[in-house]
């Protein structure tokens, strides 16, 4: 599920645009609304490229996400991480950041965004040293840019301490 090349340069081009633009710290409306205008217009150029990838990665994760391969809820989730895992591992760098905008705009936020948070889909993102990509980082949860696996396992080791005491 590679995009051509030629398209991703097209949107390089048009998020290193984004990029940079200064951010005002001070103002999330105005930095989403500028957001949602540089995406908006960027897609709008691109969306015949890439409307179908989209809904074909997204359906590709639900699929993954629907299935129960397991009873066990920690069995299971295990299972889907390594399938997804194996979805992410096709995309490249940069499908991974246009992701990464994708699920902040109004085309992915309300669907897209939970399953890429939920398989860790931005783990390989480096947001370090990039402020835009620091900055937007707030707008998604944590579990998004780490290995979930731990975090989850150590959570249900908290909830069965706290049912025996």
């Amino acid at each position: 599920m590679m995009v051509d090349l030629l398209i991703i340069g097209v949107i390089l081009n048009e998020i290193s645009i984004f990029i940079n633009l200064p951010i005002d710290q001070n103002s999330e409306i105005k930095n989403e609304t500028k957001f949602h205008s540089i995406y908006n217009f960027t897609y709008g150029k691109l969306s015949a490229d890439f409307g179908h990838y989209f809904r074909n990665l997204y359906r590709i994760i639900k699929i993954v996400d629907q299935k129960e391969f397991s009873k066990d809820a920690i069995e299971n989730f295990k299972i889907q991480y390594s399938y997804t895992s194996i979805i992410r591992a096709q995309l490249s760098d940069e499908e991974i950041k246009w992701n990464f905008f994708n699920c902040l705009s109004n085309n992915g936020h309300e669907k897209f965004k939970p399953l890429i948070e939920k398989y860790s889909f931005l783990k390989i993102l480096n947001k370090d040293g990039d402020d835009v990509y620091a900055f937007y980082s707030q707008f998604y949860e944590k579990c998004a840019f780490e290995k979930p696996i731990e975090s989850i396992l150590n959570n249900f080791k908290v909830i069965n301490l706290q049912l025996f005491k």
